[in-house]
Formats: C-alpha cells, sequence, structure tokens
C-alpha cells in the first residue's frame, strides 16, 4: 500500500512525534504509573528520527551519530527515574552523558569543547529542578526545540531543521500532560532524552552549517527564565508560570532568529564548502 503522506516532512516532523508522544504516555502510564510515563518522550524523539534519517549499525557521519545520541540520553535518564535518583545524581550523571556525547560529535578546538562542556552542563543543572516546576522546563525544552528549528532552516539545513521540530513535538506531547493539571511526572526519563538531544543538535549545527554562536546563546537563555522564575516568583501557581515562561523563552527564541537573520554565522571549519551533512539524503 502506497502511503506518501508517511514521509511528508510535517508528518515525520511533527505529527508522528506529538502522537508517539501522547500515546505512548497514555500507555506507559496506564502500566506503569505517572512516573515513568514521561519515557515515552525519549521513545518518540529516537523513534522518529529513525524514520527520518534511518539507522546506521556503524555510524561514520556526525548526522548518522545522533540517533545513537538521542538514545543513550534516553537510556540515562530512564534509569535516573526508575532509581529514584536525586537533582544531583541526574545532573552529574546527564552532564557525563553530555560530555561523551559531545566529545564523539567532534568539536573544531579545545576553547569550542569547553564551551559546549560548560553550556551544556549549565542547561542541565536549568532542567533538573523541582517536580512541581518541570511544566516550566517542558515549555523551556518546546520553545528551545522551535527556536533551534528556527535557526537551522534559516542556515539551510533540512535534516537539522526536521529533527529539531520533532524534539519540540514529542516534547510538547508530555507539556500537554503537564498543564494546566500535572497528570505526569517530568523527570529525567524525559529530561535526559530532551537536554542531550537538544544540545547535540545544536553542536551539529554550529560543526555544520552557519548559525551564529551569538543567536545560539540567545536560545539557550530560554533555560534560565523557569528557575529565575521560581526565584522570584516562590508562590506562583502551576497554572500560570509556565504561561510566563513561555513569554520569556518565547521572547528569547524571537531574538536568536533575528540574530541569526542579521547576518551569516562564522560556524566551524568542519562545513564542506556551504552544505550540510543532511545524512538521511543519500548517505
Amino acid at each position: 500500500m502506497d502511503l506518501p503522506f508517511l514521509y511528508h516532512p510535517i508528518f515525520q516532523s511533527l505529527v508522528l512525534p506529538l502522537l508517539l508522544s501522547l500515546a505512548g504516555i497514555a500507555l506507559l502510564r496506564t502500566f506503569f504509573g505517572p512516573a515513568l510515563a514521561a519515557a515515552a518522550v525519549g521513545l518518540s524523539v529516537l523513534l522518529s528520527a529513525i524514520w527520518l534519517m534511518g539507522w546506521s549499525p556503524r555510524p561514520d557521519s556526525l548526522m548518522q551519530k545522533l540517533p545513537w545520541i538521542f538514545g543513550s540520553g534516553w537510556v540515562a535518564g530512564v534509569a535516573l527515574s526508575v532509581t529514584a535518583a536525586g537533582r544531583l545524581m541526574q545532573w552529574l550523571v546527564l552532564t557525563l552523558v553530555w560530555l561523551l556525547a559531545s566529545w564523539w560529535l567532534g568539536t573544531s578546538s579545545l576553547a569550542f569543547a569547553l564551551v559546549l562542556a560548560a553550556a551544556g552542563a549549565a542547561i542541565i543543572a536549568c532542567l533538573v529542578g523541582s517536580e512541581e516546576a518541570r511544566a516550566d522546563a517542558a515549555t523551556a525544552l518546546v520553545l528551545a526545540g522551535l527556536g533551534l528549528a528556527g535557526l537551522t532552516f534559516a542556515a539551510g539545513s533540512l535534516a537539522l531543521f526536521q529533527l529539531a521540530l520533532l524534539l519540540a513535538a514529542a516534547v510538547g506531547g508530555a507539556g500537554l500532560w503537564l498543564w494546566p493539571r500535572a497528570r505526569i511526572r517530568f523527570g529525567a526519563a524525559a529530561v535526559g532524552v530532551a537536554a542531550i538531544a537538544l544540545l547535540a543538535l545544536a553542536q551539529a549545527s554550529l560543526l555544520l552549517i552557519p548559525v551564529r554562536p551569538d543567536a545560539l546563546a540567545v536560545l539557550a537563555a530560554a533555560f534560565v527564565a523557569p528557575p529565575l522564575l521560581r526565584w522570584f516568583w516562590p508562590q506562583g501557581r502551576l497554572v500560570t508560570a509556565p504561561l510566563v515562561a513561555a513569554v520569556v523563552a518565547g521572547a528569547l527564541a524571537a531574538g536568536a532568529l533575528a540574530l541569526q537573520d542579521h547576518g551569516a554565522g562564522t560556524g566551524s571549519s568542519d562545513k564542506s564548502e556551504g552544505k550540510p551533512d543532511d545524512g538521511y539524503y543519500g548517505k
């Protein structure tokens, strides 16, 4: 049976990950409870990425490595949720996973590697917050994913654009379970894969396409909004706080896009004649 819509970019990047996330959370919540239900986010990201790009048993390009990195973030996050690890342990493990993933992807210089390591550790620290505030974290992840999708589209990579978009859609599915009333826990099982995937896509963008580093820095600031909101507004209502976080994160994402549109980024020498390594196009 010929079903061409299954290969349409909108289905691959939005419909499939959103449906997998929503249905997967409902299924896992029924059989394993709300604590592990958000593990469906990682499954949605991984399965959608494989449907989009395929799976290489022996990845030899940066793009082929991305599904493996998504999977490692998901496995680490699920293990942390199953063992009920505390916030410090979650931060340590996920930061270690990110450092290994960043090293595997490759960097253009030691300074670049150190900046990526510090930025990743800081973003993960912002995401590993209290359970009550995880709706804010999901909001920041969705807006940052959409912002990164916009940056990569403007810089000319359809593959990275679709991957960032499917990440935002998968996390958005969990967000519908978190707001206006939390019916699941957006714990490490979801934060792990979402954080590692977003960081890996940002690093791939810097290495492969002319994305402005300062635009990515502005986008990264979206993750500071929820912790600051909780700091200055500790009694904020659970229904209202994610909306405020969304406004701030959305404004930062718009600012990042404005910076990208202002001029071409400097990027890395790993770019090959301006053509991104869109690995699922014939590789």
